[in-house]
């Protein structure tokens, strides 16, 4: 008797919408980005999932360094997909040694996608968004807040005088 597929106690069954991130190795070449974004378009259609709104970012640098690199090709995706496919698509992205970083969110019904337009006029200068690399964060001590008088500097206590206002602060006799 062959064993059915049958979805987790607890899976969802069905198509929902989600928006995916792609963050691609900056040292493709376009052809090779291209294709790879076509083979993951038709692995999409093929599992039975629907490309509803694809938008290419380009080469963007990234906020931090992430597998050594500084920079990534961006794209996103809108896709309608089985949620049983979901697992299967997240494992591949992630094995994928082209992809540096991905992101998939659930989306709400009747989301609207707002289509990425940054203008190089708009954007901000990298040296004011970004931190310098390889920067050394030290630690320095913050300044005392009260300092001693002139006159007590050179005056140092006795074991007995500071056993004395111990007892005095607590109040205690020995």
């Amino acid at each position: 008797m062959a064993k059915e597929n049958v979805p987790a106690k607890g899976a969802q069954t069905g198509v929902g919408l989600y928006e995916l991130m792609i963050i691609l190795n900056p040292e493709l070449r376009e052809s090779e980005i291209k294709k790879k974004l076509g083979d993951f378009e038709e692995t999409v259609v093929k599992a039975g999932g629907k490309v509803v709104h694809q938008d290419f970012w380009g080469k963007r640098p990234l906020a931090y360094r992430i597998k050594k690199k500084d920079e990534g090709v961006y794209t996103v995706y809108n896709l309608e997909l089985p949620t049983s496919f979901l697992h299967e698509m997240k494992q591949a992205l992630r094995i994928d040694k082209e992809v540096v970083r991905s992101l998939i969110i659930k989306l709400p019904a009747g989301h609207v996608y707002t289509k990425y337009d940054l203008t190089m006029a708009e954007a901000p200068a990298k040296k004011d968004f970004f931190p310098k690399k390889n920067m050394s964060y030290k630690y320095s001590a913050p300044a005392k807040a009260a300092v001693r008088p002139a006159e007590e500097k050179g005056k140092e206590a006795s074991k007995a005088d500071l056993d004395k206002k111990l007892d005095e602060i607590i109040g205690g006799k020995m």
